[in-house]
């Protein structure tokens, strides 16, 4: 099993002396491939192997993972 993505939105309260600036903010989380849940040993889960070699992980490099975070101002 794997947790391909996974995303994170929180709209955050202002305090008062910032209010007459910017009328809201959010911030967003996420993230690709986080873990794969399995007892493979093998680099790339999801690679199948050619006909002659089934299962065999021969120069297959595993999916990148990857974060990303920002925020949304409302103004």
């Amino acid at each position: 099993t794997r947790s391909s993505s996974v995303t994170g939105v929180q709209t955050c309260a202002l305090p008062i002396w910032f209010r007459g600036l910017v009328s809201g903010v959010r911030v967003y989380v996420s993230a690709q491939n986080l873990y794969t849940f399995t007892g493979y040993k093998g680099y790339n889960v999801d690679y199948a192997g050619g006909t002659f070699t089934p299962g065999y992980n021969f120069c297959s490099f595993p999916s990148a993972r990857s974060f990303m975070a920002g925020l949304h101002f409302t103004f």
